[in-house]
């Protein structure tokens, strides 16, 4: 019995030192859990001083933008003629459409009748085979 509770306590001790290494590795974690967040730090700092200077040359870009847009308006102009233009276009072929459809219509009638026309031949070849 003396045996089993030595034993016991042999082993409660053993994982007594295992919990104690396994808290100062947390202790270790945890500093270099603190040296990432003072380089995150400092890295933020750097780029809070990246967007002041893109801040800068975005006041540069809109100044830019502003003259672009005066010949965006110019290009529009032009644009609304080509516009004109392009409905006339579209007017002359719609009507070539309409053309093309009537044509198909008569392509169509000739070809009943070419039917009609076989069918009154084969009817007077098998007249002409009973006589």
């Amino acid at each position: 019995m003396h045996q089993r509770l030595m034993k016991c306590h042999l082993s409660l001790y053993t994982m007594h030192q295992s919990l104690m290494k396994c808290h100062l590795s947390q202790g270790t974690m945890h500093q270099n859990l603190l040296k990432c967040h003072l380089s995150q730090l400092t890295m933020h700092q750097r780029l809070l001083r990246c967007h002041l200077s893109q801040h800068t040359m975005h006041q540069s870009l809109l100044k830019c933008h502003l003259s672009q847009h005066t010949m965006h308006q110019n290009l529009l102009k032009c644009h609304l003629s080509q516009h004109t233009m392009h409905q006339r276009l579209m007017k002359c072929h719609l009507s070539q459409l309409t053309m093309h459809q009537r044509l198909l219509r008569c392509h169509l009638s000739q070809h009943t009748m070419h039917q009609c026309l076989l069918k009154c031949h084969v009817s007077q070849h098998t007249m002409h085979q009973s006589l």
